[in-house]
C-alpha cells in the first residue's frame, strides 16, 4: 500500500510539478543571462565614470591655467596703462604734447 502510495505521490507531483520545475529551469537561466549582462553593463559604467574623472580633471585643470592666464593678461594691461600714465604725466611736466593730443590734430 505504501509503493502504491508513493507511486501515486509521485506520478501527482511529476505531472502537476514538472512543468512548474521546467519553468522554473527557464527562469533560472534567463536570470544567470540577465546578470551575466548586468556585470558588463556595470563594467562599463564603471569605466565610463574613470573617465569622466580623467575629463573633469582635465577640464578643471584648463580652467585653472585660463583664469591665471587671464589675471596675468590683466596684470600686463593695468600695468601698460599706468606706464602710459606716468609716460604723459611725465610729457606735461616737462611742456611736451601727450600722445593723446598729438593724435588729435
Amino acid at each position: 500500500m505504501k509503493n502504491l502510495l508513493r507511486r501515486a505521490l509521485a506520478r501527482i507531483e511529476e505531472r502537476f510539478f514538472g512543468p512548474v520545475h521546467s519553468r522554473l529551469e527557464r527562469v533560472e537561466k534567463s536570470l544567470e543571462g540577465a546578470d551575466s549582462r548586468l556585470a558588463v553593463v556595470e563594467s562599463h559604467i564603471e569605466e565610463l565614470i574613470r573617465r569622466m574623472d580623467e575629463v573633469q580633471e582635465v577640464v578643471e585643470t584648463t580652467m585653472a591655467r585660463v583664469a591665471a592666464s587671464t589675471e596675468r593678461s590683466l596684470i600686463v594691461a593695468e600695468s601698460q596703462a599706468r606706464t602710459e600714465r606716468r609716460v604723459e604725466e611725465i610729457e606735461r611736466l616737462l611742456g611736451a604734447p601727450s600722445s593723446r593730443s598729438a593724435g588729435r590734430h
